[in-house]
């Protein structure tokens, strides 16, 4: 009985703590212990103290730039159908020490592990 009750006292306090613990959002610590400080944490978004963070707030950006660097994009090559998909990692690395990457990439669903010329793209070797 004297162990129930140093548990139930315990559970009480240690509930009553925890409920009464506030994030000051100005002072650099974790005051309520979520893991997160001052203007990261989600209970200080709207504290004028954090005020110029877009965390949790409408970021309004209005910064525009004198000019926009050129930036293009062409397709080099493609792999064939079903090589990969959208799960799959892939390693970019020289294999056979030529100085021409491979690109090696897995399907998921298929089990198989495919090995790309990276110069141009073609199938080097498919291993099961």
């Amino acid at each position: 009985m004297k162990y129930l009750f140093l548990l139930l006292i315990s559970v009480v306090v240690t509930i009553t703590t925890s409920a009464q613990l506030v994030e000051i959002c100005n002072n650099g610590i974790d005051d309520d212990f979520d893991g997160f400080i001052d203007c990261f944490d989600g209970s200080c978004a709207n504290s004028p103290s954090c005020a110029g963070i877009f965390l949790g707030n409408n970021a309004n950006c209005t910064s525009i730039p004198a000019q926009f660097p050129k930036f293009t994009m062409s397709l080099d090559f493609s792999s064939p159908n079903e090589t990969t998909n959208h799960l799959a990692r892939m390693v970019i690395v020289t294999l056979d020490r030529d100085g021409i990457p491979e690109i090696a990439t897995m399907n998921r669903y298929t089990n198989m592990l495919y090995v790309l010329n990276g110069n141009n793209g073609p199938l080097s070797i498919p291993k099961s």
